[in-house]
């Protein structure tokens, strides 16, 4: 997380990869998990309010359920609370991702920018990034090493959203 904040903190679909100071979940069995939860048809087993922070790295491009998914998030998350996400960028041959996120992508899974109508959960943009991942020199992997390591041009979105209250979400509008 690229954030200094003090626990309690969420890391869903953590996998292998569980982050040190959060409440690691995920759906698959593991030695290191503090929860086993399906978050794409499960309730998160936590009360409202009651994280500081929620991290998804590499999670929700393998979601079904994304509206479901935001509405636990947005409900576990306190008022001022951190949803930092990072996904793959715009299309990829992965074959386990069920959907792409673009520049946009933070606009569309919350409601950032619409008028005070929508039923989508206020959230504020604090940023929106594209990045480059990428061996030093895939070039010469491939040339000297003959393998392609088809990692010189993978982009990742990075995005954070903070939970606002609806009232200072149509406080914008006035």
């Amino acid at each position: 997380m690229s954030y200094t904040i003090e626990p309690p903190k969420l890391n869903i679909g953590c996998g292998h990869k569980t982050a040190n100071g959060f409440t690691n979940v995920d759906i698959a069995p593991n030695i290191i998990l503090d929860a086993i939860v399906d978050i794409d048809h499960d309730q998160l087993p936590f009360k409202s309010g009651s994280q500081n922070a929620v991290l998804a790295s590499h999670v929700l491009e393998h979601v079904g359920h994304l509206e479901f998914v935001m509405e636990e998030i947005h409900r576990v998350l306190k008022i001022d609370g951190i949803l930092e996400v990072y996904v793959p960028y715009g299309r990829n041959k992965a074959f386990n991702h069920v959907r792409f996120f673009w520049k946009n992508g933070p606009r569309e899974i919350g409601n950032v920018r619409s008028k005070p109508d929508s039923e989508l959960n206020p959230w504020k943009l604090i940023l929106n990034e594209i990045s480059m991942r990428s061996l030093p020199f895939p070039w010469h992997v491939q040339r000297y090493i003959h393998v392609n390591p088809n990692v010189g041009k993978a982009r990742e979105l990075h995005f954070i959203l903070q939970k606002i209250t609806v009232q200072e979400f149509e406080f914008r509008w006035k």
